[in-house]
């Protein structure tokens, strides 16, 4: 098997937090990312190999 049909069945997850209160939503300005700095995001993480969601 190639290395891009091994590619190509990779998953990448992610774990988001929607924290809401009096009817506003958290959310944080990227930076220093080197992706879309300066933008408005959700709270997020990636999962490590072997991480449980909840641990993320």
């Amino acid at each position: 098997m190639s290395t891009t049909e091994k590619e190509w069945f990779r998953v990448h997850s992610a774990v988001y937090l929607l924290l809401v209160r009096e009817n506003k939503l958290l959310l944080l300005r990227r930076t220093n990312t080197g992706y879309e700095d300066g933008k408005l995001s959700l709270v997020a993480g990636k999962i490590d190999r072997g991480e449980a969601g909840g641990c993320a």
